[in-house]
């Protein structure tokens, strides 16, 4: 079961699916997470590597994923 959480942006609150990823690496089942990081194109994804996210959990919200969920 795919596990979702409410993401707020440009003035709309949609459910989007939970993907956590910790030193770049996707943790399954986590529910719990320190920051967001939006994904606006595919060149976003090499944020991952920062130095600040390093150790630390990070929620990824895709743009195009949040743009087809549904609004709460």
């Amino acid at each position: 079961m795919e596990i979702k959480a409410p993401y707020t942006t440009f003035g709309k609150t949609r459910n989007v699916p939970l993907k956590i990823f910790k030193n770049g690496n996707l943790v399954e089942d986590c529910t719990e997470w320190d920051e967001d990081y939006w994904i606006e194109t595919g060149e976003c994804w090499y944020g991952l590597s920062s130095r600040s996210f390093k150790d630390k959990l990070i929620r990824v919200i895709e743009r195009d994923v949040w743009i087809k969920s549904k609004d709460i």
